[in-house]
Formats: C-alpha cells, sequence, structure tokens
C-alpha cells in the first residue's frame, strides 16, 4: 500500500511538470466545392463513405435483423443516389486522380 502511494505520488509530480505536446495531426474540413478546384489536375471524384456517425448509427439502427435490413436499404440508397448523400451527410470521401500528362510530377 505504502509504495502504491509513493509510485502515484510521484507519478503526479513528474506529470505535472511536463508541457503539453502539442497534437501531431491537425483537421481542416472544407466544403464539397472546395474540391472542385483540382479539377484542371486531376478527376475529382467524391463518393459517400459513411452517412451518418457513429453515436447516430447506435441510435437510429437496432443491432439485430432490422438493423441490417436498415443499413442494405442505406447502401442500396448511397448507391443510387452519391451525389445526394456525399453533399447532405456525414464522411465524404474525396479521390483525386491525377489526369493524362507526365506522371512523373
Amino acid at each position: 500500500m505504502p509504495w502504491r502511494w509513493f509510485k502515484q505520488t510521484v507519478k503526479r509530480i513528474l506529470v505535472g511538470r511536463l508541457e503539453p505536446k502539442e497534437p501531431e495531426l491537425y483537421f481542416s474540413p472544407h466544403p464539397i466545392d472546395w474540391w472542385r478546384r483540382f479539377e484542371d489536375i486531376a478527376d475529382v471524384q467524391i463518393f459517400p463513405w459513411r452517412s451518418f456517425d457513429t453515436p447516430h448509427q447506435q441510435v437510429l439502427f437496432p443491432n439485430n435483423a432490422l438493423g441490417r435490413w436498415m443499413f442494405d436499404r442505406l447502401f442500396a440508397l448511397e448507391d443510387r443516389f452519391p451525389r445526394f448523400f456525399a453533399r447532405n451527410f456525414q464522411w465524404p470521401m474525396i479521390v483525386l486522380r491525377r489526369s493524362g500528362g507526365d506522371s512523373s510530377d
């Protein structure tokens, strides 16, 4: 017991002295139309990757056969109306393919 208390106290002191690290990753969202600026150098394709965030899916879709059926319908709608889902729901997938010309750039 005293050893555990000692370790926790030392850890608290040392951690308090460490400066917080800045995150190495960052996130800067862009509107869908922003990606069109690359159309002169690449083929820009926008697909729905995921319509709902995980917490929303857990609320809206039950974890049973009905939920699987609902997901099947959702995926069918995403396939049929990809532009609508990419523009109006969460998590679009942006695909840029270099167009023609020199591929050494």
